[in-house]
């Protein structure tokens, strides 16, 4: 069992790539780091009309909390607005695009679990 105690600083975590090769992202805690069903704990950005195009994860459910900026959340064709305080949890096998909007980046935290 993996009881380390992981201790970062946002500002001192390597930004990259998304697995959808758009916006960055900052990986706060890697699925291997933990006995748990979840996938990652990461801090995004995404600049502003960045668009994750629509695309579903058959085995995870995401998390989202939004901390800065505008957007809109499509999930199964309904279109959400998210800003910062918004939380969305989008369960497996439910259509998803997340689209940033104004001038400033969309900044959120999320996180996933595999069912």
């Amino acid at each position: 069992m993996n009881n380390d105690i992981i201790y970062r600083q946002l500002a001192q975590t390597e930004s990259t790539d998304t697995s959808h090769s758009v916006g960055q992202k900052q990986v706060l805690l890697n699925g291997s780091e933990t006995e748990t069903n979840l996938t990652q704990v990461a801090f995004g950005v995404l600049a502003p009309n960045e668009i994750v195009a629509e695309h579903i994860h058959n085995d995870m459910e995401e998390c989202f909390y939004f901390i800065e900026g505008k957007g809109i959340y499509r999930l199964n064709g309904e279109e959400y607005t998210v800003s910062p305080g918004t939380f969305i949890k989008i369960p497996a096998n439910t259509a998803h695009e997340l689209k940033a909007m104004e001038e400033k980046p969309l900044r959120f935290i999320y996180w996933g679990i595999v069912n």
